[in-house]
């Protein structure tokens, strides 16, 4: 799709609430009824089946994953679970749950039950093949990545946001964040967290100079106790979300994420050049105003 927006969403350290303010995000574009694909590249942890519990069956990934190491890209989207395939493959007493969703997201995730031996390791895939020649291993990821990408291209959505691995090391992190048109990096008010996010960006930065224009700070968790001039002085943040004292109960109610969040993104989803619809305040007319973004 020619209009089609990559957005990968990143963090330098474990919890710092990465898969709250990507789902926030693509639920608040499906909103809009934006078409949006939510890809979780990051095998560490499967958490979108977890949390949601979502069976995927051969819906996932991993299944497509598989089918890459062999060449084949281009079937992408039989590996993706839209709404109605979800409810289908849920149990009878659990459909209901899912009824919130949205109907515009649709999901690309890792199945509930993963081992690190169902994953395809794709450097020690290179290594074992003697076909590969003279051919480098960053050569080798920078094509498969590339390849994998142009198959998202081909994908019927208005974007594609990704939840990218932690470590930059693993293959899909550094090259995704280079054919993203947008990378959100979120972090905590945390000083351990916020040395360890500022070294990684400089050092990402050093390796690409393109993503410096791409590069979007989120500080998460915010207190509503410290003014937003504070954090802003003291901290690297472009974006600020509030500390929401119901995600907890929302979590443990299968939701994916909470209205405060999605809310919270709107500023910065104009600002990314998306036209949304601002959310009503208590007060607030009812006629919604369309706004559009600064990008």
């Amino acid at each position: 799709m020619n209009n089609q927006k990559i957005i990968s969403f990143y963090a330098s350290a474990e919890s710092q609430g990465l898969r709250t303010v990507s789902l926030a995000f693509a639920n608040r574009l499906a909103e809009q009824d934006y078409s949006v694909l939510y890809v979780e590249l990051d095998d560490a942890i499967p958490a979108i089946a977890q949390s949601l519990l979502i069976q995927t069956e051969e819906k996932n990934i991993n299944s497509y994953l598989n089918q890459t190491v062999k060449g084949h890209f281009n079937d992408i989207q039989k590996y993706v679970l839209a709404k109605k395939d979800i409810i289908d493959n849920a149990e009878r007493k659990e459909k209901n749950k899912y009824s919130g969703l949205e109907e515009e997201l649709s999901f690309l995730i890792y199945p509930m039950e993963l081992t690190d031996k169902d994953v395809p390791n794709l450097v020690e895939l290179f290594e074992s093949n003697e076909a590969n020649g003279e051919l480098t291993l960053e050569d080798y990821v920078v094509d498969y990545i590339e390849r994998f990408t142009d198959a998202l291209k081909l994908l019927p959505y208005d974007f594609i946001v990704c939840k990218l691995p932690q470590d930059i090391d693993h293959v899909f992190t550094f090259e995704m964040m280079k054919h993203s048109h947008h990378v959100l990096s979120v972090t905590t008010p945390s000083v351990t967290r916020q040395m360890i996010h500022k070294k990684r960006k400089k050092f990402l930065f050093e390796q690409s100079k393109d993503l410096e224009g791409k590069w979007v700070n989120i500080l998460n968790m915010a207190s509503d106790e410290i003014p937003e001039s504070d954090y802003r002085e003291l901290l690297e943040t472009d974006y600020i979300i509030p500390f929401d004292m119901e995600r907890q109960q929302r979590e443990l109610s299968m939701e994916s994420d909470s209205p405060l969040i999605r809310k919270s993104l709107e500023r910065m989803i104009l600002d990314l050049g998306i036209n949304i619809q601002l959310t009503m305040n208590e007060g607030q007319s009812m006629i919604k105003k369309l706004f559009n973004g600064r990008g």
